[in-house]
């Protein structure tokens, strides 16, 4: 992948699990990382800064912004996208279910879809 899609990729993916504390961390490292090497810059700052709020419309200007510098060399911040990816795409997902915490393996996750009303989950203790 190509390092500028890779950075932002991985800022895009990982604001959506900002309350996650490992994901929020990676993704403030980048973000600080890209602060401190392009400050000054006011297309990657203003666009940086625009991501959090609304990825969609601020992706593809990211990605412009960080094309026109030489983050392509930059070894540190694709080192801190590529920790980011890892931490924001494979989570382990968590489920509680009447008091059984239950985990997936990396990439699972369990959906439980269906009317409680007037039922009784029991967990695997049968209570």
């Amino acid at each position: 992948m190509e390092p500028v899609t890779l950075i932002v990729s991985a800022l895009v993916a990982a604001v959506a699990k900002l309350a996650e504390p490992a994901v929020n961390d990676a993704y403030n490292g980048l973000k600080t990382l890209i602060k401190q090497r392009f400050a000054g810059n006011a297309k990657v700052e203003g666009a940086l800064e625009g991501l959090e709020e609304d990825p969609a419309t601020w992706r593809k200007p990211l990605e412009t912004a960080l094309a026109q510098t030489d983050v392509q060399q930059d070894k540190e911040i694709i080192a801190a996208a590529e920790t980011l990816q890892k931490v924001a795409g494979h989570e382990t997902a968590k489920v509680v279910v009447s008091g059984n915490r239950q985990e997936g393996g990396e990439g699972n996750i369990q959906q439980n879809i269906g009317q409680a009303e007037n039922s009784t989950i029991k967990g695997s203790d049968g209570q």
